[in-house]
């Protein structure tokens, strides 16, 4: 189980702090299949606008599948995120690759590598705050895009036997679209207790629902059954 807790500033924009909680749970079928469950809780505004609630319900969540064609090196994912009101479907499809550099360093390419639309707008639902930007494009009547290419790579490595640090670089090309593409950068740290517990942080920018100047602080906890 996965559950981290964002708080972002987007700078510049008059947005308020908003803390977001996503829950994630993951089952091995077997050695070669992975099934999960994505869920987005919500996003807390820390100083909510007069008038209006602090706490912002995700109403999404996604259905996730994975498959080593050539396990510990190559796999096939599908996600099928969904958002409940209003209804909205996507399907995620990647390939993941994970190259083992030294005992060390491992670099992972193609996750999550392409968004498209089933209905109305690709829901992210590790993203409720992005999933509600679109929202609000919709009761103005905006047009949604159909989805998007993210090339992405991760890189980790394994300082000592429980301790590693991580970080990522993404380029998303919103609506198959070259034209100013968001460019997430993360980097952090995480810790293993007895081969149980995860727990770590991350700091980045780059986020969606205002990806030119948003700076986020993240939290997480996993653990495995």
């Amino acid at each position: 189980l996965d559950m981290p807790v964002v708080i972002s500033e987007p700078a510049g924009t008059g947005h308020q702090t908003t803390v977001t909680q996503v829950l994630r749970g993951r089952y091995g079928v077997t050695d070669t299949i992975q099934a999960g469950l994505t869920y987005a809780i919500g996003t807390e505004r820390l100083a909510k606008p007069d008038g209006q609630d602090g706490f912002v319900a995700g109403k999404s969540f996604a259905l996730d599948g994975q498959y080593a064609l050539v396990p510990g090196l190559l796999s096939v994912s599908l996600s099928v995120p969904f958002h409940t009101d209003p209804f909205a479907m996507g399907v995620i499809l990647g390939a993941p690759l994970r190259l083992h550099l030294g005992e060390k360093f491992t670099v992972f390419l193609g996750e999550d590598l392409l968004y498209l639309r089933v209905a109305k707008f690709p829901p992210k639902p590790d993203d409720p705050a992005y999933n509600q930007a679109l929202v609000a494009g919709l009761s103005q009547s905006a047009t949604t895009n159909d989805g998007s290419v993210n090339a992405g790579i991760r890189a980790v490595y394994q300082i000592k036997p429980h301790v590693a640090v991580f970080g990522s670089f993404n380029i998303w090309f919103i609506d198959f679209s070259p034209n100013k593409p968001p460019t997430p950068l993360f980097a952090g740290v995480s810790y293993t207790h007895q081969q149980k517990l995860d727990i770590g942080a991350r700091l980045g920018i780059g986020g969606f629902a205002s990806p030119n100047n948003n700076l986020s602080i993240s939290l997480f906890a996993a653990y495995r059954l």
